[in-house]
């Protein structure tokens, strides 16, 4: 039986199948020049494009900085705050 801890996560499955598609595409307008001409076949590498700009976008781009960003936030207050040992008895800081 496959362990679940050792299959990837499904950005990483959805980005392979992405890329992919747009090299089968890209070979397919390479191989067959004749494939040029198809209006719809332009359409089908114009959604693949856009698809795969996204999927660079998101793991090079914004989303991914915002992913470390976040571990970074999530890191920090799962850490002990050092200051508290200094802080005064009774003196809080207000609202």
């Amino acid at each position: 039986m496959i362990a679940l801890e050792k299959l990837p996560d499904a950005k990483t499955v959805i980005s392979t199948i992405v890329m992919v598609g747009w090299a089968g595409i890209t070979s397919v307008f390479l191989l067959y020049p004749n494939v040029k001409d198809s209006p719809t076949l332009s359409m089908i590498i114009g959604g693949w494009i856009s698809i795969t700009t996204q999927v660079i976008g998101f793991y090079f781009g914004s989303s991914k900085s915002s992913q470390d960003k976040d571990a970074t936030i999530s890191g920090m207050l799962t850490q002990p705050d050092s200051s508290s040992a200094t802080k005064t008895p009774g003196i809080q800081k207000p609202p």
